[in-house]
């Protein structure tokens, strides 16, 4: 039992890989460890802007739901106006 625990945090780790195919599988692995680390990085940079760009939207339904002659009401029009504004199309 012992033996396939060390067998799995080796293969994890890639040294098995790395043994077995020599230097090109740590070049390999470098690659794919880079390519997840870069990956997660642009992840978090837009799961970021969405949050700004959401918590944006409840501004603007908050702002403009009191205001006389409104037409943002709900969520869906700010939704709405805000990419038609970003597209440069109007409304």
């Amino acid at each position: 039992m012992k033996k396939l625990w060390n067998d799995i945090k080796q293969l994890i780790a890639g040294r098995r890989i790395q043994k077995q195919l020599g230097e090109k599988a740590g070049e390999g692995l470098k690659f794919i460890r880079r390519f997840f680390f870069i990956f997660n990085k642009y992840l978090a940079i837009f799961g970021g802007a969405l949050l700004i760009y959401l918590i944006l939207l409840v501004l603007l339904v908050y702002v403009e739901r009191g205001a006389p002659g409104a037409r943002i009401h709900n969520i869906e029009h700010a939704v709405w106006y805000s990419l038609a504004t970003f597209t440069t199309v109007g409304y």
